[in-house]
């Protein structure tokens, strides 16, 4: 969380950029249009949603986060939007407009060491203030597949096996397991499955077990 709070102050990042945790790959092609529209909008991957039944306890710890950030905009539990965790596209200047406007409000959320439930998600935070000044357009996940952990943690073996054949289909194009060693434990053969979707290594990957340089 503190680092994705100011991972825009990178220096010479461009306006327009995707952002990936550690547990998120490209498993097809994709373009630029996929992440931005040619008006310039950001494409937003999810849904609208409506949590006003679930209990505080109920809420789980990203999720505590990610609404943060949507009521930091004006919006609620009752109404906020909830993008599928995949590839993130984000637009440099509203980060800035934002840390311009809760600029005491970053800074406390920097400084926290380790992940914590009181801070907001910064994404969350820059996806409303895009819906609000209407810079950005909301479509169906349909090219994206996401691992949960519960997924990960609940699904039998043959349910996974599925899911993971699904990354070679055409339509997917990316894709996030959130508990990869869950998977293994049991599907043996999931690395190889991820292995065929990401395609052949690029020249600057090391190979499994190489040293480090």
């Amino acid at each position: 969380m503190s680092i994705e709070t100011l991972l825009w102050r990178i220096p010479e990042l461009a306006d327009r950029f995707l952002y990936l945790n550690d547990d998120m790959m490209f498993v097809g092609p994709v373009q630029k249009s996929d992440f931005f529209t040619d008006e310039g909008k950001v494409v937003l991957r999810g849904s609208w949603a409506d949590w006003s039944v679930k209990t505080d306890g109920e809420i789980s710890f990203h999720g505590s986060n990610k609404l943060l950030g949507a009521e930091m905009m004006g919006y609620s539990r009752q109404h906020f939007f909830s993008p599928i965790h995949v590839v993130y596209p984000m637009w440099r200047p509203a980060m800035e407009q934002l840390f311009e406007r809760f600029k005491a409000e970053f800074l406390a959320n920097a400084a926290f060491r380790f992940r914590d439930r009181s801070q907001f998600w910064a994404i969350s935070l820059q996806n409303h203030l895009l819906l609000k000044e209407g810079w950005a357009e909301v479509i169906k996940p349909s090219d994206a597949l996401h691992f949960s952990i519960r997924r990960c943690r609940t699904e039998e073996a043959d349910q996974l096996l599925g899911r993971l054949k699904q990354l070679q289909s055409e339509r997917i194009v990316m894709t996030c397991v959130n508990y990869l060693e869950a998977v293994v434990e049991k599907v043996p053969e999931a690395m190889e499955y991820l292995a065929a979707a990401t395609g052949p290594a690029a020249a600057f990957e090391k190979k499994r077990g190489s040293e480090q340089a």
